[in-house]
């Protein structure tokens, strides 16, 4: 259970430590001994809150979903993917200071295909379509075990639901992601603070599917 009481408050002693310039691991560290914070809180609280500038930076390079129209989107693939498979799960999403929707799953190197795999990369391809984007790259970390037979099961979908596009694995997918789209696709604070046009479509998905995120 997640004390959103508790949280709140633990978020406004943590965001005026980050905005101090404390070191990020260290503010939450202390923050989360002050609050006696859970495992879940204090993965909800990290992702969740960011540095003001940070904030500002990010939101500035946000586009409506109407600006993705004959654009490259260039999508994080399992960062997005893992976040709609968590909202088709029904597990926490948050809504962030940065405007953007993220899991607190902690999975990323440990993400195995599942039965609800082929259900989110669909949702996936299937609101780029409804954008009406120019083209459509997924990326995919190759140190993600199977991530050549995800690569391949994306490019099926896209050549089924007639979206152009393809999947890729490549030794840093943040790194291709931020350098290679007109927009990118990724709730990654990395990769959003090097792109030049950022976009939440996994949030964009969640949204759709009535998800309603925690709000701290």
């Amino acid at each position: 259970m997640i004390n959103l009481t508790k949280l709140a408050e633990a978020k406004r002693d943590y965001k005026y430590l980050l905005d101090r310039g404390y070191n990020r691991s260290s503010a939450l560290n202390l923050v989360c001994s002050r609050y006696g914070l859970t495992k879940a809180e204090k993965n909800l609280l990290f992702r969740a809150v960011h540095p003001e500038s940070e904030v500002k930076s990010i939101r500035r390079k946000i586009v409506e979903p109407c600006d993705l129209a004959g654009r490259l989107i260039a999508i994080d693939g399992y960062n997005q993917l893992i976040t709609v498979e968590t909202a088709l799960k029904g597990e926490v999403l948050v809504l962030c200071d940065d405007g953007f929707i993220r899991d607190i799953a902690g999975v990323y190197g440990k993400y195995k295909i599942s039965a609800l795999t082929g259900k989110a990369i669909k949702l996936l391809i299937e609101t780029v379509k409804e954008l009406k984007t120019r083209d459509t790259l997924f990326l995919l970390d190759k140190k993600v075990s199977k991530s050549g037979e995800l690569a391949a099961t994306i490019r099926k979908q896209l050549l089924t639901l007639n979206v152009k596009g393809t999947a890729l694995t490549v030794d840093r997918a943040d790194v291709a992601t931020w350098s290679t789209g007109e927009v990118v696709a990724s709730s990654d604070t990395v990769v959003l603070s090097r792109a030049k046009l950022v976009f939440d479509l996994a949030g964009f998905v969640a949204r759709k599917l009535g998800v309603k995120p925690v709000t701290l």
